[in-house]
């Protein structure tokens, strides 16, 4: 029971990852896409996204009027804290070991049982990944007039 509650305490409790956003000038419009150009999110600058770890390749779009607009694709990657966290559960779980008299094989069983449990969650849940990067400052380019005056391509 111990196992089940600090796996479960400690696994996906990071699902979503914060990004913030920012650009030079402000008040650029921020979507989020999905693999499928679907709109996950939209936001005006500076702002801060909330991205599922779940979600494979999101891509920032970053438009205002009169800019080129600027897309950036995030890479997802391995999230380096869940090595010590996952320390962290195995410890805890072999804590709330108990087979009588042998302390040495509760503690292993107990590491063990903690790390099989805690590593498919954080895999499902996303917590084994983080996107890259995880701070966006875009210095928006002014479109040239050329390219403002040509008449809409049909």
């Amino acid at each position: 029971m111990v196992l089940l509650a600090v796996a479960l305490a400690t696994a996906g409790c990071a699902t979503t990852q914060r990004i913030r956003v920012d650009s030079d000038p402000s008040g650029a419009n921020v979507r989020v896409l999905n693999v499928s150009r679907l709109v996950k999110s939209s936001e005006i600058t500076p702002t801060v996204l909330e991205i599922k770890k779940t979600d494979r390749s999101p891509v920032i779009e970053i438009t205002k009027e009169g800019y080129e607009p600027v897309e950036l694709s995030l890479r997802r990657g391995f999230n380096s804290w869940l090595i010590p966290k996952g320390i962290a559960v195995g410890l805890l779980t072999a804590m709330g070991g108990g087979l009588e008299g042998k302390p040495d094989k509760a503690i292993a069983v107990g590491f063990l049982a903690g790390q099989a449990v805690y590593w498919p969650i954080s895999l499902i849940t996303g917590d084994a990944y983080a996107f890259k990067p995880g701070r966006v400052h875009v210095a928006l380019v002014k479109t040239p007039v050329s390219e403002l005056l040509k008449p809409p391509e049909p």
